[in-house]
């Protein structure tokens, strides 16, 4: 039996958790539908909110557990997203093979090395954080643009990844989880009542992953041969659903950081 705690090495899809699954989530229309479905139940329920004469509520005792709880759980999932997928990676740079045959996973490697197993653990893990959003509702309060976009482009984002057995899943799978270890654990103190210190800091390494990431992308559509045609078109669309990520985030950092405080 697969288990979380080690890198789990797979020789087909039904071995992963919810292989038996896996021909729909990796079908197009999974993603899509879900997005739409997501963007067009925020939409309603922010309809809703904005009409109520009731003013944002603070967690209840039941609520503040449950958060405490998802936010720990995708605490302790990204760690361990990170990890594991680090370790292989690791492991696969220091086989023997050019640069271009590991850089470019010639040989199939990320498949047969347990690295898939995170990257397809990753990918539905990014249905299940849309309860972050769904929190901000419950709360009565209104989810932004940024948070809304971010959520639906990223369950797409990785479903390419995935899907097209892309060498790119490394940036999207250990930039974005080591983001989300430190995120999560902040989300984990300011929902006990603590306000620690760095909350900036952290949107500017999320604003910093996507330079990275992005650059990362282009590098392989530069090399040639370096990704079929599918994996070109997953890296292009990240390409694309990031630049508009960078601009909301910085937005935010603008509106939330660096405007000057009025008495």
């Amino acid at each position: 039996m697969t288990s979380l705690w080690v890198n789990c090495h797979i020789n087909t899809p039904a071995e992963l958790p919810l292989g038996q699954y896996y021909d729909t989530l990796v079908s197009v229309g999974t993603p899509l539908k879900t997005a739409m479905v997501y963007v067009g139940t925020v939409a309603l329920w922010s309809a809703i909110n904005r009409k109520s004469t009731a003013k944002p509520s603070p967690s209840g005792p039941g609520l503040k557990a449950f958060v405490v709880l998802h936010n720990a759980l995708l605490m302790v999932f990204s760690f361990l997203s990170f990890y594991h997928s680090a370790w292989v990676l690791s492991r696969i740079v220091a086989d023997e093979g050019s640069f271009t045959e590991k850089y470019c996973d010639v040989k199939g490697t990320y498949w047969s090395s347990g690295f898939f197993y995170w990257g397809w653990l990753f990918y539905l893990s990014k249905y299940y954080e849309m309860i972050d959003t769904a929190i901000i509702l419950v709360k009565g309060r209104i989810p932004s643009l940024l948070q809304t976009y971010h959520h639906a482009g990223a369950i797409i984002g990785m479903w390419f990844f995935v899907s097209t057995n892309s060498p790119g899943l490394w940036i999207f799978l250990n930039l974005n989880s080591f983001i989300h270890t430190i995120m999560y654990s902040y989300y984990i103190f300011t929902t006990l009542g603590y306000n620690p210190p760095g909350k900036k800091y952290i949107t500017y390494m999320q604003i910093a992953q996507f330079f990275v990431g992005s650059f990362f992308a282009a590098s392989y559509l530069a090399i040639p041969g370096c990704t079929s045609a599918m994996q070109g078109y997953s890296l292009i669309f990240n390409l694309s659903y990031v630049a508009p990520l960078i601009y909301l985030f910085y937005q935010f950092a603008q509106e939330s950081y660096n405007k000057k405080k009025t008495a």
